[in-house]
């Protein structure tokens, strides 16, 4: 199940049973069948450390506590663990600007 707030930029994933459940934040709107029409505009803390759209990944890889994989290369995907969430930062189109948050809960 699949839950779309729109004007947000946010879209929420409803596992079944003891299936996870996700929260992506939308970064650029991108539409489609399972994005959302508006950006998300807003911003997370983690670790007191606020992240933004336009936070960038050399930006993001700086903050302890993450554990984040380097993927390779300037932009990708970078995935980590915060508390008992798995994240996932994804730079689709350029380094210098988020397009996903993804936030998984179990």
């Amino acid at each position: 199940m699949v839950y779309a707030y729109d004007q947000q930029g946010l879209l929420v994933y409803s596992g079944k049973g003891a299936g996870k459940n996700t929260i992506i934040l939308d970064c650029e709107g991108s539409g489609g069948e399972n994005g959302t029409t508006s950006p998300f505009t807003g911003s997370i803390k983690v670790k007191n450390q606020v992240i933004r759209p336009g936070t960038d990944s050399k930006t993001l890889a700086a903050i302890d506590g993450l554990g984040l994989s380097n993927p390779g290369i300037e932009g990708g995907i970078w995935t980590g663990r915060y508390l008992n969430m798995n994240l996932a930062f994804a730079y689709l189109n350029t380094s210098k600007r988020l397009s996903l948050i993804e936030i998984d809960f179990k």
